[in-house]
Formats: structure tokens, C-alpha cells, sequence
């Protein structure tokens, strides 16, 4: 997936075929910003990636352990209960 402009007309406002000096057109963020946001929305749903969502008592958890070895999991296989929050 991509913006559907190259870099260099996102970085400059306009292809690099002439003199950086010549260049100061502003492409349309607003398109490139909006296209953007469609494909991350995308992404997220092909990876299932849910919204933000605040813990509450009882949740199960996976918390992160620290990295031992090459081979140790980034995070306990065994899943936890929440007990208690930080601000809660």
C-alpha cells in the first residue's frame, strides 16, 4: 500500500527532476493525510488490533517478563488476573 504520490513530491511539492531551487509548490496534505489514516485503518483490521481499552478488575492479562536469553518469550505464557491499577 502506498500514499499514491511519490516521496520525493510529499517531501518537496514536486517531482525531482528539476532544480530543488524551483520547487515550492505544497502538495495537499489533507488528501495524503486522509489516505493515510484509510490505510492504517486497514492494517489494523487485517492484524486485528483492537482500540484502546482501559483495565478492570478481574481482566486477564499477559504481562512482560524481562528478556533473559535469545530464546525466552517476550512475555509470560502463563496469563494473570488484574488485582489491583495504578490509578484505580
Amino acid at each position: 500500500m502506498t500514499t499514491g504520490r511519490p516521496s520525493a513530491e510529499l517531501l518537496f511539492g514536486s517531482n525531482i527532476k528539476v532544480l530543488l531551487s524551483e520547487v515550492f509548490i505544497r502538495v495537499e496534505d489533507e488528501q495524503v493525510r486522509t489516505r493515510d489514516s484509510e490505510q492504517k485503518q486497514y492494517a489494523d483490521i487485517g492484524n486485528c488490533v483492537r482500540p484502546n481499552s482501559p483495565l478492570h478488575f478481574a481482566d486477564t492479562v499477559f504481562m512482560k517478563q524481562p528478556k533473559t536469553d535469545k530464546l525466552c518469550p517476550a512475555y509470560n505464557p502463563a496469563s494473570m488476573s488484574v488485582v489491583k491499577g495504578k490509578y484505580s
